[in-house]
């Protein structure tokens, strides 16, 4: 993986995603919430899109930590 910046982004079909900002191809991660779920956030669900998409580099970058004590190669996640 290039060493790129990543961006939240909300698709035209309402899915939250994380995509590479460089590039057009398929985002890395896409949450979709059902109609039940949409109906109980309102208009919250970008907010908790972006929490979920970021709790999920954080633990990513807590793995790859675990990893690099080891000897792993290194990888970096924006």
């Amino acid at each position: 993986m290039s060493d790129s910046f990543f961006e939240v982004v909300q698709l035209a079909n309402g899915d939250i995603a994380l995509r590479r900002t460089d590039e057009s191809s398929e985002p890395m991660v896409t949450i979709h919430f059902s109609e039940d779920a949409k109906a109980y956030l309102g208009n919250n669900i970008d907010e908790v899109g972006r929490a979920m998409i970021s709790a999920g580099v954080d633990s990513a970058s807590q793995v790859t930590e675990l990893e690099d004590d080891f000897g792993n190669r290194t990888r970096v996640i924006h």
